[in-house]
């Protein structure tokens, strides 16, 4: 066996593996961190390729520098895309060094593809690119608390730094090679990717899990306890009289309160798990009452991103505003959106009916609306996750409530 080829069969096999399950996952599930990633390790399994189609006398070496080069620079770009997005840096100035970088660096390999002097000007155009983005991340850590991804990601970026500098130290005429440390760097992308999609339980503290054990415990307590009695309750009641029945739709709703506290419990769900569930327990409710639900709630990383107090706080708050969508509104039609506003650097959740509006006083001011115990209560929560919560209704033409939480906030609330 020739071991001078274990390296790049190795880094090639790998990779493609890598870059074949996130690559099904991205497009299943329509994540672009996944995509990212599944792309990114493309690029390290085609320098591998490179380096055995020249062992085996497929390519020559002035074929080979450009493509190494343009394999290389794929790379780069692909793992600093890859780390702005976990540590939610892609932002526009991001955005515009990276395309420069692609753009520029592109004409360096076509235009001057031999080395000019210890490195080639398009090594040390990325390796400037690479170290500014760098510190745009420093930046960002500095100027804001920041969880523990983004630190990761921040580790992640230092060492694939080192490794660029390495591998342009040891290129022979401009053309790059596959090297065991791009593999402990694509190990190192792996389990950040891994932990920012919640694939593994990371960043768990230590130590024993009684309190985690305790909440599992009760929640099924609950559901199979009390909720079973309620059930019993309601089938009943179903069949009797119309106050009954008036009983057993009101138990009902309470039963699915109950129910949602339950799923509530759990520290590790997020958002959109949360808003699934809910989505899940309400929507026969709805249709009881003759009320079509219109869901469009974002398969968004940022959102997956979104646990503990956050996500409960967002869950109960469109839980109270489709309560009263069913007591009060009298609409025959409801909507949630929830998404992250890239404008705005929000997110955005939006519950809108087409009901007969919130009460006005006839000599309450234009847009001035009485706040009841439940207004006051979701617009607490707003407050509580230092967001806002505007209402804008009419008689007749229906009520929309719109919470925005900064994303600054959200990032606070997760660290």
């Amino acid at each position: 066996m020739d071991f001078s080829l274990l390296l790049p069969w190795v880094a090639m096999l790998s990779s493609l593996a890598l870059a074949g399950y996130a690559l099904a996952r991205g497009v299943h599930r329509r994540r672009r961190l996944d995509i990212v990633f599944g792309v990114t390790a493309l690029a390290f399994a085609a320098l591998a390729v490179l380096d055995l189609a020249a062992a085996y006398g497929w390519i020559g070496p002035s074929t080979r520098r450009p493509l190494t080069q343009l394999a290389y620079q794929l790379m780069t770009l692909g793992v600093i895309v890859f780390l702005l997005l976990t540590a939610r840096g892609w932002r526009p100035p991001q955005q515009l060094i990276v395309g420069a970088q692609a753009v520029l660096g592109l004409a360096l390999i076509v235009r001057a593809p031999a080395p000019l002097g210890p490195m080639p000007a398009w090594a040390l155009f990325n390796l400037l690119c690479a170290t500014v983005l760098l510190m745009s991340m420093v930046y960002a850590l500095v100027a804001r608390r920041a969880s523990a991804p983004v630190w990761m990601a921040m580790v992640a970026a230092l060492a694939s730094l080192n490794v660029m500098v390495g591998d342009f130290q040891v290129a022979k005429d401009g053309v790059l090679s596959a090297s065991w440390s791009q593999v402990l760097l694509l190990l190192i992308l792996l389990a950040l990717w891994l932990a920012c999609t919640r694939r593994v339980r990371a960043f768990a503290p230590p130590g024993p899990a009684a309190p985690a054990l305790d909440r599992q415990r009760l929640a099924q307590d609950l559901h199979d306890g009390v909720g079973s009695q309620l059930t019993t309750i309601i089938s009943a009641l179903g069949a009797g009289t119309a106050k009954e029945r008036s009983t057993a739709a009101l138990l009902q709703e309470c039963l699915v309160e109950l129910k949602l506290l339950v799923d509530g419990m759990d520290e590790d769900a997020t958002v959109l798990s949360l808003l699934a569930s809910l989505r899940y327990r309400i929507e026969p409710l709805l249709s009881a009452a003759h009320i079509r639900l219109h869901w469009a709630v974002a398969d968004d990383e940022e959102l997956e991103r979104v646990t503990g107090d956050t996500a409960r706080q967002v869950l109960h708050l469109t839980q109270e505003a489709l309560a009263n969508v069913l007591r009060h509104s009298g609409a025959d039609q409801v909507s949630i959106t929830c998404c992250v506003s890239k404008t705005r650097q929000a997110l955005m959740l939006e519950i809108n009916d087409n009901g007969v509006g919130l009460p006005e006083p006839a000599d309450a001011p234009t847009g001035q609306r009485p706040c009841g115990k439940g207004l006051r209560g979701m617009r607490a929560r707003a407050h509580q996750l230092g967001g806002q919560l505007l209402i804008e209704s009419a008689p007749h033409r229906g009520t929309r409530l719109r919470m925005l939480v900064p994303l600054m906030s959200l990032e606070t609330e997760e660290s």
